[in-house]
């Protein structure tokens, strides 16, 4: 009730705020001034007063000596004490980033001049424009106040401010008079081991706090440039889905993925030339139609529910280095030694969309990983209906708009030092710095997959796919289309709100936090 009258938006920023950090690092240098004021107090003054001759410098030699050591101790004191509170996200923390947005809007004019009358005349003053800073633990909230003459500069604002936090960009909201950035701090925290990486029959979580609902927004989409990382992040959901459901692999490259073909829990489902991804391909048709015709014939068969519904283990096809396979396919002339003619990248691209637009419900996952993300090479059935968007390492802006789209309140920025970090998507809220899972120092991956158990699936071998049976398929199919889009948009929709209201609560218990303080 409280929070539709009131809404607590924190404090307000001033313009004294651009000074904030010299002035409590005088606070803290003020004690040192005390002590050395009255020690020239006590000591200095009565030598002087006793000898009267100024001009005996060695009278000088303690006092000055003092004096310095006594100021270095004060501004190295000061200087620890904040800096050391910053590290920690504490109480100067939050005063350094009240600092460092009131400088930036400042220098950018979000000021407002008012006209005060005095006894000299008119004197102009100017004020920030309304703007309330809030930290919630690892998250920092802006509001502005959207009645002044800066209201398109500040709609255009959360890309800057990205850059002056160093933090992403998680929500923006807005109302007829306040509109509220609020900001992620500090992801590098939330990075994983290997081994911490977990599946369930829903979700993924590859990052505290950072989880893929593949069971309701499926696919994914990474582009990596090489040595990004993007090993680690495919070795980890690799781990993780093996040990819920089958993985299959290809890697037209042959490199690090394709050397899983050894590995005993992999057998018969890693693929590396041309030919055979498209027969793993032409097999996951088949596979998707016999695990529909599967639901149909189940006793317990009721339309709109999905694979994990029955029970049925998921399968999850991991495609590595899909631009080398495009490259491969648009230089495919000719026919086979068996007379077939060669499959180019617009027969791959027919296979590929009735397993990326119906595959979902009935357990079937597709994971496409590249080093180029352009049109030519994503095709649009993949790019516009993936779930997980990743990139990895130094990606261009027109890459990062491949992957995400057009974001403009969103601006993507590289740090190519830190190998592992770039940016995720889970088809929910705004695009959030990602860092990979990292392999613990003893970890042998020769060693881990050969020893990795086998894989779990629902053997669906025994469906026969008689014309009846894909004509009942196909029906089916065609009648769950709709649902599947509104089953997605319904997720959304649910996850946005989940996170709105928790943001709801935490300001009602900060609201009810300070009441009782003032009660107090």
């Amino acid at each position: 009730m409280l929070k539709t009258i009131w809404q607590y938006k924190g404090e307000r920023l001033r313009l004294f705020h651009t000074h904030l950090l010299l002035n409590y690092g005088f606070v803290l240098f003020l004690p040192f001034l005390i002590v050395l004021s009255f020690y020239h107090y006590k000591v200095t003054f009565p030598i002087f007063r006793i000898q009267a001759n100024l001009r005996v410098w060695q009278n000088y030699i303690q006092p000055i000596a003092v004096t310095l050591l006594l100021l270095f101790l004060g501004c190295l004191f000061s200087l620890y004490v904040i800096r050391r509170s910053e590290q920690k996200h504490g109480f100067f923390y939050t005063r350094k980033t009240k600092q460092i947005v009131t400088r930036h809007l400042m220098l950018q004019r979000f000021l407002t001049t008012k006209e005060k009358k005095t006894e000299k005349g008119i004197k102009k003053v100017e004020k920030l424009v309304k703007t309330y800073y809030k930290h919630e633990k690892e998250y920092d909230t802006i509001t502005f106040d959207l009645v002044n003459e800066h209201f398109e500069k500040i709609l255009e604002l959360p890309k800057l401010l990205e850059q002056w936090l160093e933090a992403d960009l998680v929500s923006s909201e807005r109302n007829r008079e306040f509109i509220f950035f609020r900001f992620l701090l500090d992801n590098v925290s939330k990075r994983m081991m290997f081994s911490e990486v977990k599946a369930n029959e829903d979700e993924i979580v590859l990052m505290n706090g950072v989880k893929w609902v593949y069971r309701k927004i499926p696919h994914g989409l990474i582009l990596a440039p090489t040595g990004a990382g993007k090993t680690f992040l495919q070795y980890a959901m690799i781990s993780a889905f093996g040990k819920i459901g089958r993985v299959h692999l290809a890697d037209p490259k042959r490199s690090d993925i394709s050397q899983f073909k050894h590995f005993k829990a992999f057998k018969n489902l890693v693929v590396s030339n041309t030919e055979d991804i498209f027969m793993q391909y032409e097999e996951a048709v088949e596979l998707m139609e016999k695990r529909y015709a599967y639901m149909i014939q189940h006793p317990n068969f009721t339309i709109g529910k999905d694979y994990s519904f029955y029970d049925m283990k998921p399968e999850f096809y991991i495609l590595d280095e899909f631009a080398a396979l495009v490259s491969e396919l648009e230089g495919a002339k000719g026919r086979l030694p068996n007379g077939e003619r060669r499959k180019d990248k617009y027969d791959f691209q027919n296979l590929l969309a009735p397993l990326i637009l119906k595959a979902r419900q009935c357990g079937i996952f597709f994971i496409f990983a590249t080093q180029k993300a352009t049109v030519d090479v994503i095709p649009s059935i993949v790019r516009d209906n993936v779930g997980l968007r990743v990139t990895l390492g130094t990606v261009t802006q027109d890459g990062y708009t491949a992957v995400f789209g057009d974001w403009k309140e969103k601006r993507f920025v590289n740090k190519g030092e830190k190998m592992g970090r770039g940016y995720f998507y889970n088809g929910t809220g705004v695009p959030l710095e990602f860092y990979s899972p990292l392999f613990e120092e003893t970890f042998d991956p020769m060693t881990y997959w050969a020893e990795f158990p086998e894989m779990p699936y629902t053997d669906v071998s025994h469906i026969s796919l008689d014309e009846e049976t894909k004509k009942e398929v196909n029906e089916y199919l065609d009648s769950i289309e709709t649902i599947e889009e509104l089953e997605k948009k319904k997720f959304v929709r649910e996850e946005n709100n989940r996170l709105f209201e928790e943001k709801e609560k935490r300001i009602e218990q900060i609201v009810a936090g300070g009441q009782s303080f003032e009660r107090k």
